[in-house]
C-alpha cells in the first residue's frame, strides 16, 4: 500500500518526479486528502534539510518495465511538437520502454544508451497517428541515457546481483595494482594470513565535519589502503570494508583450509561469530549502522562450508606482543594511518548500494546514510540553528563591559505599551525587520536604506547614522544632557564640580559612535550604557567622603535616566522609519490608481468596463 501511495504521489500529483528525492520545491499541505499527513510533514522535513530517500534498485529500467509516458515526463528534453504522443502509442498498444527498444552499452562514450527499434517494426498501422509519430519519436529515443533517466548514479538500474559482482571485480582490481610493498615480515611467513584496520581523522569527528577515512588490508600476497567518500562514513565503515576486502582476498583462489583475517574491531568479530551460530531475522539488522557492508560481508562467508570459511579473529591493537597476529595487526594499522598523510590519497571504493535497504536516506555531501537518522536531523537542525546568522547575539555586547546597574523596571515590566522593549529585543537577536535582514534571510528585498542612503540598511545605519533622523537625535541629546545637569546638581557633591563637563560630554555623545563606548561603538539602541564611575575614578573626580550608599544610589539614577532616554529616542526613530516607509507604499499606490483612473477615461467605451471604477484604496 505505501509503495502504491508513492506511486501516486510521484506521477499522479508530482508530474512524475519522485518527491522524496530530488529537488521538489513545493508543498503538498494542500494534499492532505490525497496523501497521509506524515508524509507531507515528513517531505517537507526532507526538503529543509536537503534529505533524499533514494530507491537503491531501480532494475526495473534496465529491464524497460517503465511506462513511455513516465519517461516522457520525467525527462528534462521531453520531445517537441509531439502532442498527445503518449496517447496515440497507447491507442496501438505500446505502452512500456521494452516495446519500442532496448537498452546497450555504447563503448565509444562509455554510457548506457536507448537503442529504438528499427523503422517499420514495431509494425504500426499506417492511418494511425503513432506511425506519423514514430520517426521523430524514434530520434528522441535514441538520446536517452540512462544517467538521464535514473534517479541518482547509472548503476542503480543494474540488479542487485551484478552490482555485487561489479562492485568486486573493481576492489579485486585495485588490490592487484596496489604498488604498496608486501612487508618483509609477513612475506616470508609461510602460513597464510590476512590482517585488516581502519582509521580515521579526526577521530571522532562530528557529523557537519569533513573527515579522513581509510582502510587497509594486508597479508602475504597483498598489500592495500582504499578511502571511503562521505561525510557519514567513520571508523566502524573503515573496519568493516576492511574485512570485506580481506574476505574477497581470502575467498579468491580455492583454499584447503581456512585464512584467518585478524582484526582489532572486536565488535565486527561477535557479530559474524554469533551471525553463523545464530542467523539474525532481517529485521534486526533495520537499526545497525554499516549494515550494508555486514550483509556484504555475511554474503562472501556464508558459501563456503567451515572447514575452508575464513575466520574473522580478533586481537589487541597496540599491544607489546611479537605473536605473529599482533605485527599484521600493526603492519595494517600503520599503513591506515600513513596513508592520510601521503602525496597521493588512496583510491575511494564504491558504495554497497546491492545491500542496503530498498529506501535509504541520501545526501550529496554526506553519501547514503545507514547511522540513526533521529540522531542526524537533531544535529544538522541544532548546528544549522547554532550557525544562522539571524539568530546570532551581537559579537560586541558583553555585559560586562557595560553599565552593570539594573534597567529602569517601568519600561519592561509596568509599562501599558511595550513597543520600545520589543525593538530591543528583535534588535539583540539580530531579527529587526529592517531591509538588510530581509535581503539576507529570503533575498526578496533590496538591502540599500529605504531612506535614500547610500548604505547598508542595518540597525546600525538606521540609529547612529541615517541622517533622516539627525533632528529626533538633536532633540533627544538636548534632553538628556539637561537630565545629566539636573541630577549633577543634585547628586550633593558626589562628583566634584570640575568633573561636570566631562559627564556632560559622556551624555552628548550616548548617540553616536565615540570613544566613551566599549570597541568606540554605541549600543544604546540594544539597551546598554556606558558605565560611568570607573572613568570618573581613574581621574579622581569623585568625592572622597562619598558613602558607598549615596554613590550607588546616584549611579541608578544615572543610569536608569540614560536607558530611558535611550529607549524613548530608540522607539521614535524606529516609528519614524516605519511611516515614511508606509507614506512610500502609500504614495505609490495612489500614484498606480491615478494612472488607472487616466488610462479609464481614454479607453473606448466597449473595453472601459475591463478596468473596475472601485479601486481599493
Amino acid at each position: 500500500m505505501a509503495k502504491i501511495t508513492l506511486a501516486d504521489w510521484t506521477c499522479s500529483i508530482n508530474h512524475c518526479c519522485n518527491p522524496l528525492d530530488g529537488s521538489v520545491n513545493r508543498t503538498f499541505v494542500r494534499q492532505k486528502s490525497n496523501l497521509p499527513w506524515a508524509w507531507i510533514l515528513a517531505q517537507q522535513c526532507l526538503q529543509q534539510t536537503g534529505l533524499r530517500i533514494r530507491w537503491t534498485d531501480q532494475s526495473y529500467i534496465l529491464r524497460g518495465d517503465v511506462a513511455i509516458d513516465h519517461v516522457i515526463r520525467s525527462s528534462q528534453n521531453p520531445p517537441q511538437n509531439l502532442p498527445r504522443l503518449s496517447l496515440n502509442l497507447s491507442r496501438v498498444g505500446l505502452n512500456l520502454m521494452n516495446q519500442v527498444g532496448v537498452w546497450q552499452t555504447d563503448r565509444i562514450h562509455n554510457v548506457w544508451r536507448f537503442q529504438p527499434l528499427p523503422l517499420g517494426n514495431p509494425t504500426l498501422p499506417e492511418w494511425s497517428a503513432a506511425s506519423r509519430d514514430w520517426p521523430a519519436f524514434r530520434v528522441w529515443l535514441s538520446s536517452l541515457s540512462l544517467n538521464t533517466v535514473v534517479t541518482g548514479h547509472w548503476s542503480l538500474a543494474l540488479t542487485r546481483e551484478d552490482r555485487r559482482n561489479f562492485t568486486e571485480t573493481v576492489l579485486k582490481a585495485m588490490t592487484d595494482a596496489s604498488t604498496i610493498p608486501i612487508p618483509p615480515s609477513l612475506k616470508s611467513t609461510p602460513q597464510r594470513l590476512i590482517a585488516s584496520d581502519g582509521s580515521c581523522l579526526p577521530g571522532m569527528p562530528k557529523l557537519h565535519e569533513p573527515r579522513s577515512v581509510i582502510f587497509s588490508s594486508v597479508g602475504n600476497r597483498h598489500a592495500v589502503a582504499l578511502s571511503i567518500m562521505g561525510r557519514n562514513s567513520g571508523i566502524l565503515q573503515a573496519e568493516v570494508f576492511g574485512l570485506v576486502v580481506s574476505a574477497l582476498e581470502a575467498t579468491r583462489r580455492n583454499q584447503s583450509t581456512s585464512i584467518p583475517i585478524y582484526t582489532d574491531h572486536l565488535n565486527s568479530s561477535r557479530l559474524v561469530a554469533d551471525s553463523f551460530s545464530n542467523p539474525p531475522s532481517s529485521h534486526a539488522w533495520a537499526s545497525r549502522p554499516a549494515r550494508s557492508l555486514y550483509r556484504w560481508l555475511m554474503k562472501i562467508l556464508t558459501p563456503r562450508p567451515p572447514p575452508i570459511r575464513p575466520t574473522i579473529v580478533y586481537t589487541r591493537a597496540h599491544t607489546d606482543s611479537e605473536s605473529l597476529e599482533a605485527r599484521a595487526n600493526a603492519i595494517a594499522d600503520a599503513l591506515a594511518s600513513r596513508s592520510h598523510s601521503g602525496v597521493i590519497r588512496p583510491p575511494a571504493v564504491p558504495d554497497p548500494t546491492f545491500c542496503m535497504d530498498e529506501y535509504t536516506f541520501f545526501t550529496e555531501e554526506d553519501g547514503y546514510i545507514e547511522s540513526n537518522i533521529s540522531t542526524y536531523l537533531s544535529h544538522f537542525d541544532a548546528h544549522a540553528t547554532s550557525t544562522q546568522q539571524s539568530l546570532l547575539p551581537s559579537p560586541s555586547t558583553f555585559r560586562s563591559l557595560y553599565d552593570l546597574h539594573p534597567p529602569p523596571e517601568y519600561p519592561y515590566i509596568r509599562a501599558s505599551s511595550a513597543y520600545s522593549a520589543t525593538i530591543q529585543l528583535y534588535a539583540r537577536s539580530q531579527q529587526l525587520p529592517t531591509a538588510y535582514s530581509q535581503f539576507r534571510r529570503s533575498f526578496n528585498a533590496l538591502p540599500w536604506c529605504r531612506l535614500g542612503c547610500k548604505d547598508l540598511e542595518t540597525p546600525h545605519h538606521i540609529f547612529v547614522e541615517c541622517p533622516s533622523f539627525d533632528a529626533i537625535r538633536l532633540n533627544h541629546k538636548t534632553a538628556i544632557v539637561g537630565h545629566t545637569r539636573a541630577l549633577l546638581q543634585s547628586s550633593e557633591g558626589i562628583v566634584k564640580q570640575d568633573a561636570w563637563p566631562n559627564v556632560l560630554a559622556l551624555a552628548e555623545n550616548l548617540w553616536q559612535d565615540h570613544a566613551i563606548w566599549p570597541g568606540g561603538i554605541t549600543q544604546y539602541y540594544l539597551g546598554m550604557i556606558p558605565s560611568v564611575f570607573p572613568a570618573l575614578n581613574a581621574r579622581s573626580e569623585l568625592h572622597q567622603t562619598s558613602s558607598p550608599i549615596a554613590l550607588n544610589r546616584f549611579g541608578i539614577r544615572l543610569a536608569n535616566s540614560w536607558h530611558t532616554e535611550a529607549i524613548r529616542v530608540t522607539s521614535r526613530i524606529w516609528g519614524e522609519l516605519q511611516r515614511r516607509c508606509n507614506s512610500h507604499r502609500t504614495a505609490s499606490l495612489l500614484k498606480e490608481q491615478q494612472i488607472t483612473r487616466d488610462l479609464r477615461q481614454w479607453l473606448p467605451p466597449h473595453v472601459r468596463h475591463k478596468i473596475p471604477e472601485n479601486i481599493v484604496h
